[in-house]
């Protein structure tokens, strides 16, 4: 247990229908429209009582040391000591002035998916949920697994018959009941969402819940502290569905409205040309990434 901080989260709004709702509710989406839900602060407190100079010499925190600016309270955090990941600078990758990478499989399950995992269950413990629920092809629900297993609360993880045994035998290891779904990431996401409403699980989903999202958004808080508060010109980001990009698309634009970046960063998206939904949506000039425009 740890000491009791203030939370400025202020509730969870629609970003679809603009219905609001307390960070109290356990909806993983809006019961009126089914859109998602964003986080939201009260930055004006936050900028009065939130000062960069707290951050000095709380490293070993990790991402936990920007408490102040996600919705749990402290005294239910659940950590493995995630986050405050090295960037290193290197001329040998690309021929470029400057390119500085962010080691983010520095992690406690070597996925950047730890910094949404210890958000989503220390919000999930706080909430007092009986099973978390996940579908993944493999690392999100390897992760969210680990730190379920160290909440206590059972975890059920939904995953593609083809997922690789090895990944499967992550989740196991930790704990996680794993349901095999003979079809594609889609099928496997279609039968928990038919679980979850009928067995009242909490769902954990990384491209669905708001509080995974607030944990990987501090990988903006990283960088910016790290590059002491002169952020880059641009950040790169490999994604697969982009839960990394918008959270740290939401860190960046945070670290702005409280006045500790003058600058936000322009954010480049990578996909894997095997599987890039948003690349092919983006030149397709979609709004959304329908699975039609899956790569084959």
């Amino acid at each position: 247990m740890g000491e009791k901080l203030e939370v400025y989260a202020t509730g969870l709004r629609c970003i679809k229908c603009g219905a609001t709702y307390s960070t109290g509710e356990r909806f993983s989406v809006c019961p009126k429209c089914h859109g998602l839900f964003e986080v939201e602060y009260d930055f004006d407190l936050m900028q009065e009582k939130f000062q960069k100079s707290e951050l000095q010499g709380t490293q070993a925190q990790g991402l936990w040391r920007y408490e102040k600016a996600l919705p749990v309270r402290g005294e239910f955090k659940i950590t493995f000591g995630e986050g405050y990941t090295p960037l290193i600078e290197t001329t040998r990758l690309v021929d470029a002035p400057k390119l500085i990478a962010k080691l983010d499989y520095i992690a406690p399950t070597s996925s950047f998916k730890d910094r949404g995992s210890t958000v989503a269950v220390s919000k999930a413990n706080e909430l007092q949920v009986d099973v978390v629920a996940i579908d993944s092809t493999g690392n999100a629900a390897a992760s969210l697994s680990a730190y379920a297993a160290k909440a206590r609360i059972p975890c059920y993880a939904f995953v593609p018959s083809t997922t690789e045994p090895e990944k499967i035998a992550q989740m196991s290891a930790n704990g996680a009941t794993v349901v095999k779904v003979k079809g594609t990431r889609q099928d496997a996401h279609d039968v928990i969402e038919a679980a979850y409403r009928k067995y009242g699980w909490y769902y954990c989903g990384f491209m669905v819940s708001p509080y995974a999202i607030e944990g990987t958004k501090t990988i903006a808080y990283e960088i910016c502290e790290q590059m002491k508060w002169e952020p880059p010109d641009w950040i790169i980001f490999p994604v697969g569905t982009g839960s990394g990009i918008v959270g740290c698309a939401k860190g960046l634009q945070e670290l702005q409205r409280i006045g500790w970046i003058d600058q936000i960063p322009r954010l480049v998206c990578i996909q894997a040309e095997g599987c890039a939904p948003i690349y092919n949506g983006f030149r397709a000039g979609a709004n959304d990434t329908p699975p039609q425009l899956l790569a084959p």
